[in-house]
């Protein structure tokens, strides 16, 4: 258990591999480095999934130069998360399939959802479980781009070179 607990621990690498995006293509990490990304685990059915997905489009809105939102569905049945998709077409950020990767599942530890968790732009996990959606991470991104704002900033003394 304790290996697995490892797995967790920020910088630790999270594969996407063989999961597809709603078009069948490949979901790759790799695509994303260099930005932070937010994923959001959900099913269709799942009601504070969607709750969430409102607030995600409005964080999409105003960060999605900045950091990638990814709604990862664990529905089992493909054609339910197309239907959803299809139903939803107001969410325009990256919606993909686990595509009946169990292991993976497993190896989450995801038992609720929704569940998510944060990738820095090195591409390894900063936080197994994301800031609270509806009060730390728009607070966490504000902190986060508003440093960077500072940084670059130059006549900053503490500006990174």
């Amino acid at each position: 258990m304790l290996s697995d607990m490892m797995a967790f621990e920020s910088g630790a690498e999270i594969e996407f591999k063989k999961m597809k995006t709603i078009n069948g293509a490949p979901l790759d990490l790799e695509d994303y480095k260099g930005s932070w990304v937010y994923v959001q685990m959900f099913t269709s059915t799942c009601e504070d999934c969607i709750r969430e997905m409102m607030i995600i489009d409005e964080l999409h809105k105003k960060y999605g130069d900045s950091v990638v939102f990814i709604s990862l569905s664990l529905d089992f049945n493909f054609g339910h998360f197309i239907q959803f998709k299809e139903h939803f077409p107001q969410f325009d950020w990256t919606f993909a399939h686990f595509n009946n990767r169990y292991d993976w599942i497993d190896k989450m530890q995801t038992s609720t959802l929704p569940d998510n968790l944060l990738i820095s732009p090195d591409g390894k996990l900063a936080r197994r479980f994301a800031p609270d959606i509806t009060t730390e991470l728009p607070l966490f991104l504000l902190r986060l781009f508003k440093e960077e704002e500072k940084d670059n900033i130059p006549l900053n003394q503490n500006r990174k070179q």
